[in-house]
């Protein structure tokens, strides 16, 4: 059984591809909207839930899985780097898909930063309406920022129970957040950006299938700031895969052998 590790729409997709090779596959996914995704996408075995480092092992460790494909979102450094040494130990083949990271303009007004709280300081000086386009769970490193304090804050959350707790919990009121699941086309980004009247957008660098592209095309024109977190530094070894189809043939190759 290949275990593919989910969470975005190539890990759907890789999924979904293996299966059709007649490959034995399971997907994860945090959340259970991602696996009624996965389920639309005709993945047939799908693990809802978050992974710790016991229950990775558990699940990698049961010497049904000959492969594990990490398609993680580009910043889960943290499941990445789990993911990584549970193979080792064990002894399972680890595979990386990539995401090709969006190429960024050279703009005065793009601003890269190496974390999020490094992005919570540099959004701070540039604007005092901040919309965010990087999700919840690290909403806290810009709420808790203290040079935010008295600045508007706009959160573009995926539209689940946890996140909407989340910006809740964080002091964000219902009209600071959007609920919407993206990606979004550049004329729908250009309109939340008027009428929110942004002054600095900050995403994270999640590559043109997570809309960077889209958002920075739709802000720059307005003379929006962007402030982009790039991604942290996982050094993920030789196996690792920017084409799904050469991952796909390459693990075909392999449990053919």
């Amino acid at each position: 059984m290949i275990l593919v590790l989910g969470g975005t729409s190539e890990g759907r997709d890789l999924a979904a591809q293996l299966q059709e090779r007649g490959h034995r596959t399971l997907l994860t996914t945090v959340s259970g909207y991602g696996g009624d995704l996965a389920k639309q996408s005709g993945v047939s075995e799908v693990r809802v839930g978050r992974l710790d480092g016991d229950r990775l092992e558990e699940l990698i460790g049961t010497g049904e899985v000959t492969a594990v494909v990490d398609a993680t979102h580009p910043h889960a450094a943290q499941i990445s780097r789990l993911a990584m040494g549970t193979c080792r130990d064990l002894g399972v083949d680890y595979y990386r898909f990539e995401r090709p990271a969006s190429p960024l303009p050279d703009n005065p007004l793009i601003h890269v930063t190496g974390s999020y709280r490094e992005a919570a300081k540099c959004a701070s000086g540039l604007g005092s309406v901040i919309f965010l386009t990087i999700g919840s769970r690290h909403l806290a490193e810009f709420m808790q920022e203290p040079a935010l304090v008295g600045k508007r804050v706009i959160a573009r959350i995926l539209p689940e129970p946890e996140a909407l707790s989340i910006c809740l919990a964080q002091g964000l009121t219902p009209d600071n957040i959007i609920a919407a699941r993206g990606p979004f086309s550049e004329e729908m980004n250009r309109a939340w950006f008027r009428e929110y009247q942004v002054g600095v957008m900050v995403t994270k660098d999640s590559g043109g299938a997570g809309g960077v592209d889209s958002k920075i095309a739709a802000a720059l024109p307005l003379g929006i700031r962007v402030v982009v977190v790039g991604r942290p530094g996982v050094g993920y070894g030789s196996r690792v895969f920017s084409d799904p189809l050469l991952l796909v043939e390459t693990l075909t190759g392999r449990e053919k052998r």
